[in-house]
Formats: structure tokens, C-alpha cells, sequence
């Protein structure tokens, strides 16, 4: 119950994250440091980084009476000190420095500074603190009862499409899984630890990957509905366009790859402090 929570928990942080092949690691120029700095603060990245840790609390306090009291606060003084925003932001800015080509950083900023861009990084970063289990049930509910035009619709599922979310955020969440289940290996005894290959293996069978993509492909539409809802179709359409391009197409996958790196650190961080927390309390 614990790993499938946690996994929900990732589930959560890749809502923010849906918008968006590692590179070989690049020198940077203070110059292109900044642009990058500049690209991550425009797209909203900053506000969607900082609303994580909220994300994660509401994922443990439905723990409350599923698991002792005692793994409940240290999962959730754990989770509170390794999803730091700053940290987050620190890993995913310099990762998208490492393997986003200036050329792109220069054409991303280009489209942020339209006033499309500008709506949709509004409407993400408004997203990231509003999404809520509740919030989504009820949109859901209301979308049932006023379904979205054809042409909305499609415009939704071709963006999923175009950002590979599905395969992107699936990834994602397995990093999360897989972070945590290193960080708590890593604080057994040398003789004990099971190691990356096997604690994958096990990962996979709790989680197994196809259920995952079915269970996020099921739910994303849901999130890129709930996210743009107040954002028009022409928009949406535009965003599109970009999502589709080269230098688009390459700044989402890189998005996704630092984010997936950050989180993953973060959940090591995570195991690692709840084992210590347990130990101390005596669970």
C-alpha cells in the first residue's frame, strides 16, 4: 500500500510535468547558464516545482489510518525535506543546461514570449496549485454532464500525442518508485542491499509498466483538460504547433528528462530519510 501510494504521489508531480534521449553533457557559458535560468522562470517551471511538495503531503495524509502513525509522520517529514523546491530547481536547471542546445533555449524563450505562451505557462503554473484529487473529480463530473467539443477534444488528445506523455510520465513515475526503493536500499547493510537491477525487477512487478501507461493514458487527458480549461482553443492550437516542432519536440523531451532525474534524486533522498526517521522513532 505504501509503494502504491508513493507511486500516486509521483502520479501527482507528472501532472505538472506533462508539458513539457538525454543528451551527452555540454560546457555552458555563463551566457547560456542565464538563458536557461531565464527559460525555466518563464515557463512556469518555478511555480510548478514549488507546488510538489503540497502535491506529495496530500498523497500521505490519505496513509492516515491505512499505516501506523509513526510511518505516516516520518514519510511525511521525509517527503517534506526531499522534495525541497530549491533542490528541485537547482537539479532541473542545470540538467536542461546540460542537454537543451542554445539554438533551442533561444526558440523556446521565442514562444514564451507569445502571447499564447504566455496564457498556456499561466495556466500551468495556476494548475499546479489548484489541481487537486477533489478539484479533478468534480471537473470530471462537470465534464460528464457538458462534454467538451469535438474539435476541443481532439485538440487535447493530439497534445498528449505530440508531448508523449503517456510514455514520458510513465517514466516518470517508475524513476519516483524506483528513487525511493534506492534511497531505503541504500541504508542497509552492504551485505543486505538488493541492488538497481533487482529492486527494478521488484518495482516492475508491483507496478507492472503496461499498467502504468494504461493508468496514465486513462488520466491524462483528464489533467491536460482540467490544466487548460480557461485557455481557448486558438491557443491550445499553437501550443500545439510548437509541441510539434523540432525545437519544441526536443525542449519537452528534455523537460521530462530533467524532471524525471531531479525527482528521481529526490525520492533517493526520501528513502533515505524515512528509513532514518523509522529508526529513530523505532518502527
Amino acid at each position: 500500500m505504501l509503494r502504491r501510494r508513493l507511486l500516486r504521489a509521483a502520479l501527482a508531480c507528472c501532472a505538472l510535468a506533462a508539458f513539457g534521449a538525454a543528451a551527452p553533457a555540454r560546457a555552458q557559458s555563463e551566457e547560456a547558464s542565464e538563458a536557461v535560468r531565464l527559460l525555466v522562470a518563464r515557463s512556469g517551471l518555478v511555480v510548478q516545482l514549488e507546488a510538489v511538495p503540497g502535491q506529495i503531503q496530500r498523497e500521505v495524509e490519505q496513509l492516515r489510518g491505512k499505516a501506523p502513525d509513526e510511518v505516516v509522520r516520518a514519510l511525511d517529514e521525509a517527503s517534506r525535506k526531499g522534495f525541497e523546491p530549491a533542490a528541485l530547481l537547482d537539479d532541473v536547471t542545470r540538467v536542461l543546461a546540460q542537454r537543451l542546445p542554445p539554438g533551442d533555449v533561444r526558440a523556446v524563450l521565442a514562444w514564451l514570449e507569445t502571447d499564447p505562451g504566455r496564457r498556456i505557462a499561466r495556466a500551468e503554473e495556476q494548475a499546479a496549485h489548484q489541481m487537486t484529487p477533489e478539484r479533478l473529480r468534480a471537473d470530471l463530473e462537470a465534464l460528464k454532464r457538458d462534454p467538451p467539443s469535438r474539435r476541443r477534444a481532439e485538440l487535447i488528445a493530439d497534445l498528449v500525442r505530440a508531448t508523449k506523455a503517456v510514455e514520458s510520465t510513465a517514466n516518470l513515475i517508475e524513476s519516483i518508485g524506483l528513487g525511493v526503493a534506492l534511497g531505503l536500499d541504500a541504508m542497509r547493510p552492504a551485505q543486505s542491499r538488493l541492488g538497481p537491477a533487482d529492486l527494478r525487477k521488484r518495482l516492475r512487478e508491483a507496478m507492472p509498466p503496461a499498467r502504468i501507461r494504461q493508468e496514465v493514458g486513462a488520466t491524462l487527458p483528464a489533467i491536460f483538460g482540467f490544466t487548460y480549461r480557461d485557455v481557448g482553443d486558438a491557443d491550445l492550437a499553437a501550443y500545439l504547433e510548437f509541441s510539434r516542432s523540432a525545437s519544441g519536440a526536443r525542449y519537452n523531451e528534455a523537460v521530462m528528462g530533467a524532471l524525471a532525474e531531479a525527482l528521481a534524486r529526490a525520492g533517493v533522498r526520501v528513502g533515505q530519510l524515512l528509513d532514518e526517521g523509522l529508526k529513530r522513532k523505532g518502527a
